[in-house]
């Protein structure tokens, strides 16, 4: 959308005064939609914009909303108080983001492959039980799951290299070092805040939800909520298992009765005829057992899966209509 493209101009160039007036106008005339194009292409964030200026613009916004009564700003009115809470947020995470580009800059950054490796032994500890020190098991415990640990080792590497290029004498050094010495406890705990912001910043301009900040009991907690709790479900849990833990999935508008195709049923169903000839057990009663598809399936099979298939299909068209 070719007032969208402006909105980008205008907030590149820090023309905030003509990127107030474009947000307006545009929600004023085409309403919701609008609103929900500009968030997703974070024109709203704070991120790489001057802190004061740009609160001030947030700011500014939420008063002339406040004292309007036009129908058409409603929902801006609403939305333009999470970003204000987004904004002291990222205020309060600059000391953070100032401490991860310090030790970031150290040349040459060995920290890095130290991270790495703290990264790898989570892993294998959480999996494969592999026994660490004490010391640095209480560091994992603090940090989270692997797969948590893992994403703030990737926006370390990435702040890094934005920084300068890795190479090889950041990464090349035979000499690990202490992974629970305080550098690089604080550099992940600094990384843990960074994932976790970019994290808000993504749901709240992508999915629409709400960011509110009330006080805690060591200052101020920031909540997220989701736009409806049946989004959180299925974003947690997957769309497939989202919809099969939903009673009321289609949409049975008129009061037409539909049968409805349980996943969960014709899932049973599949397993129940064909599980022996699909799926082998390896290494029963041990800890590294798995399961083992037996490919390819057979044509008796494959017409269940059509058959169902469509069914879904054909429920899912006769609701919708």
């Amino acid at each position: 959308m070719a007032i969208i493209r402006l909105g980008e101009r205008f907030r590149v160039d820090g023309k905030l005064g003509r990127l107030r007036a474009t947000l307006l106008i545009g929600t004023a005339h085409l309403g919701a939609p609008f609103l929900s194009k500009l968030e997703r292409a974070g024109l709203l964030l704070s991120d790489n914009q001057p802190p004061k200026k740009f609160g001030r613009f947030l700011a500014d916004i939420a008063v002339e909303l406040d004292r309007s009564s036009t129908p058409e700003w409603s929902v801006l009115s609403h939305r333009i108080h999470t970003y204000m809470t987004y904004h002291r947020l990222a205020q309060l995470a600059v000391i953070e983001e100032t401490k991860v580009v310090h030790l970031l800059s150290v040349q040459p950054r060995h920290i890095i492959k130290k991270a790495l490796a703290l990264t790898q032994l989570s892993f294998l500890r959480h999996y494969f039980k592999f026994t660490v020190s004490p010391d640095i098991e209480a560091l994992l415990d603090e940090l989270g799951p692997p797969e948590e640990i893992a994403s703030i080792a990737s926006a370390l590497v990435a702040i890094a290299n934005d920084l300068r290029p890795l190479d090889a004498l950041d990464l090349g050094s035979p000499v690990m070092g202490d992974l629970a010495s305080e550098q690089l406890v604080a550099l992940m705990r600094c990384g843990v805040i960074l994932v976790e912001r970019r994290a808000i910043a993504k749901h709240i301009s992508l999915f629409g939800y709400q960011l509110d900040e009330r006080p805690g009991g060591k200052g101020s907690v920031f909540c997220v909520t989701p736009p409806y709790p049946e989004f959180e479900r299925a974003l947690r849990l997957g769309f497939v298992r989202g919809q099969s833990g939903s009673q009321n999935w289609l949409d049975t508008r008129n009061n037409e009765q539909v049968s409805q195709l349980s996943l969960h049923q014709a899932a049973e169903e599949f397993v129940t005829k064909f599980g022996d000839r699909l799926v082998e057990l390896r290494d029963e009663g041990t800890e590294s057992r798995r399961v083992r598809l037996t490919i390819p399936i057979i044509p008796t099979e494959s017409r269940i899966i059509y058959r169902q298939s469509k069914q879904r299909e054909d429920c899912f068209q006769k609701a919708v209509i």
